[in-house]
């Protein structure tokens, strides 16, 4: 009897126990597995949602701000004293600035809001521009005067748009052309011709293994009609 009895408690075998490590560690792998790939596409949901939240915000806030274009008829705003092609006339609604040698573009525009006025309800002059380089990208900002006269100060340009979007080939275009750095209103030469605007830039998201981008493209008219 003790015989037998000794026979029926025997212990796992060796190969019992690997083969339920391998089963056990199997398991363990395929949820660590599961879990990494969760956290990695809630990661990229994320970074999604910040890259479109980004670049609809700043394409929104943009459009908006530039259709209340109005002519600045003191040619204090609408300027470029900076070049290559300088503008310093009057009655100008658009002007491009901030340009850079290499890649030979204009990385600003300024204009005078109509919809933006100081204490003495004069229109503010507004400038949009992307401060960075073609190697680092770009990051979209502002400059608003304390009234109707341009503030070129990179100083005081206030960021639109987080340092985890980069943003690369930014692009205005006035009237379509890639020539134009300025457009008039009315003055008697140009009448009936509608300014309008093209912005075109490309957002990416800063950060993983995978890298996400949205191109964005939108042309915008000065709400006001040129007319006389």
């Amino acid at each position: 009897m003790t015989g037998t009895n000794n026979i029926n408690n025997k212990g796992f075998s060796m190969i019992e126990i690997i083969v339920a490590l391998a089963v056990f560690f199997l398991i363990v792998g395929t949820a660590v597995g599961l879990f990494v790939s969760i956290v990695a596409v809630q990661r990229r949901i994320l970074s999604e949602q910040q890259l479109i939240s980004q670049s609809s915000y700043a394409i929104e806030y943009m459009s908006k701000a530039l259709r209340m274009a109005t002519k600045d008829e003191e040619g204090e705003c609408v300027i470029n004293p900076e070049g290559p092609e300088v503008f310093d006339d009057i009655n100008g609604v658009y002007v491009l600035t901030r340009y850079e040698n290499d890649p030979g573009i204009y990385t600003g525009i300024r204009f005078l809001n109509a919809s933006n006025v100081n204490g003495d309800g004069d229109p503010i002059c507004q400038e949009f521009l992307f401060d960075g380089n073609p190697t680092d990208g770009y990051i979209l900002k502002e400059i608003k005067s304390t009234g109707s006269f341009a503030d070129i100060n990179i100083d005081h340009a206030v960021a639109l748009t987080s340092e985890k979007i980069k943003i690369t080939n930014p692009r205005f275009k006035i009237n379509a052309s890639n020539d134009s750095v300025f457009v008039f209103g009315t003055n008697g030469t140009d009448p009936g011709h509608q300014p309008r605007v093209t912005i075109l830039m490309t957002f990416k998201a800063l950060g993983g293994s995978e890298q996400m981008e949205r191109k964005v493209q939108t042309t915008v008219s000065a709400r006001n009609l040129n007319i006389e």
